[in-house]
């Protein structure tokens, strides 16, 4: 699937129904992606660009910035990282 840049759906905010929106979201990963968490976290979300998200009420049509609000920890009886 060819993903529209940020900057390019931007344009489509004026006088449309399309809306900007931010979600936080509590991601969890596994060992394997210790190495290159941005980028897996990156390609998770870009995963659901596309489709139709209850928490946004609406399908998400590209991604800006991806931001970690916490430090990614680790729960001792949980076998993944939580981001």
């Amino acid at each position: 699937m060819d993903l529209i840049r940020y900057n390019d759906a931007k344009k489509f905010l004026v006088d449309s129904l399309i809306e900007e929106c931010i979600e936080c979201r509590h991601i969890t990963l596994g060992w394997q992606h210790s190495g290159n968490i941005g980028e897996s976290i990156r390609r998770l979300v870009e995963s659901s660009i596309g489709q139709f998200r209850k928490q946004i009420s609406g399908v998400p049509i590209a991604l800006g910035t991806i931001r970690l609000l916490k430090p990614i920890y680790i729960l001792e009886d949980h076998n993944c990282m939580h981001c």
